[in-house]
């Protein structure tokens, strides 16, 4: 799986798949009950990363729709 992804260049992710994460994972939302977190990207659909930034995860794929990424494998 890809473990950390850095970017070379204001990079955004494709509307569809563009960020696939390993698996649908639960985390507490504000009320302190548990929240899925949609493993087909939706999340970040529109968002811009700058350049520079680097995000951590577990994501089994990606598919850019511009700009330019490092991605590590762990």
């Amino acid at each position: 799986v890809f473990v950390a992804i850095q970017f070379l260049e204001d990079t955004v992710f494709n509307s569809t798949d563009g960020l696939v994460a390993e698996t649908t994972e639960l985390f507490p939302d504000d009320a302190g009950t548990s929240s899925l977190v949609s493993a087909n990207g939706a999340a970040i659909d529109g968002e811009t990363f700058p350049a520079g930034m680097t995000i951590y995860g577990r994501w089994t794929g990606f598919i850019l729709a511009s700009g330019k990424v490092i991605a590590y494998l762990g």
